[in-house]
């Protein structure tokens, strides 16, 4: 989101406005735009790695951070990390907006299943939970299908 200050704009802004309201006679229903303040556009530089923990012969752990650094909020960390069991089987958990100010979110887990039919079409089922502060415990289911 690179650009100019952002700015309210539109129909809602125009009022009618008596420029004078002392003197009878003038025109009151002179259409006028309100001003208002501009703010700058958000703005994140986020930058990650990953990798491969260990690895066996049908067993990895992957690990992965990240951290970001936008301009209207103070800075965070994501720490996280899948076990996976034949490529089919996976277990994740990890913490999410370390160190941010107010920050709701935290606690992060879930796992998934994945398969393969017919040579090159894949499925898998995902499953996540996050304690997500005043909406509580936050649940996401997801289906992934490639061919």
């Amino acid at each position: 989101n690179f650009g100019t200050d952002m700015r309210m704009a539109g129909d809602d802004i125009v009022v009618n406005h008596d420029i004078d309201p002392t003197q009878d006679g003038n025109n009151d229903q002179v259409f006028a735009d309100l001003r208002t303040d501009g703010w700058p556009m958000p703005l994140i530089f986020q930058a990650g790695i990953a990798m491969e923990a260990w690895q066996e012969d049908n067993m990895r752990l992957t690990v992965a951070a990240d951290a970001i650094h936008p301009i209207n909020n103070t800075e965070s960390i994501n720490l996280g990390g899948e076990f996976s069991w034949r490529e089919k089987f996976f277990i994740r958990g990890g913490w999410r907006n370390l160190f941010i100010q107010d920050g709701e979110e935290g606690a992060t887990f879930g796992f998934g299943l994945a398969n393969r039919f017919m040579g090159n079409f894949r499925a898998q089922l995902d499953y996540a939970y996050a304690d997500f502060g005043r909406l509580e415990n936050t649940q996401r289911f997801s289906l992934i299908v490639e061919f």
